[in-house]
């Protein structure tokens, strides 16, 4: 069989199509969404609250949430009002976290806030100091 070039530009078409239309949001995508450190930096400027949101590619309850409970008219205004919110992807291990002047690997970092499963959510001042959880957060990833 042979393609001519009507036919070779039409599937490339396709292909491109289908993969912007069905390749899921990065967190940088997400409206409203930052990377960790950027949002360190902002919680100290507008002295909020920091909520991180820990998912992975693969979880269906993390998609849940973000279609039912985050997209949300009422929950999204309140996390704008009262909150930077992040999206740390908890696989990802190339990208870095810089914390309490440490280099983390997402996974590390994940690990370090004690999460084992997923969706999880941590919640941190606008210094960026742990307000959910009894003890200082384990700088050494195991």
């Amino acid at each position: 069989m042979k393609l001519n070039r009507n036919s070779i530009l039409f599937v490339l078409t396709l292909v491109l199509f289908v993969a912007f239309t069905f390749s899921p949001a990065t967190a940088g995508e997400k409206e409203g969404w930052l990377k960790f450190n950027p949002a360190l930096e902002k919680a100290a400027k507008e002295d909020k609250a920091i909520l991180v949101d820990f998912y992975t590619d693969w979880c269906h309850w993390c998609k849940v949430m973000d279609e039912k409970t985050f997209s949300e008219a009422n929950v999204a205004q309140k996390l704008k009002d009262r909150f930077v919110a992040v999206k740390l992807n908890a696989e990802d291990a190339s990208e870095t976290v810089s914390y309490d002047n440490k280099t983390f690997t997402n996974p590390e970092f994940t690990r370090s806030f004690g999460v084992t499963g997923y969706p999880a959510l941590a919640f941190l001042d606008s210094k960026g100091k742990p307000i959910n959880f009894p003890e200082k957060i384990d700088s050494k990833a195991s």
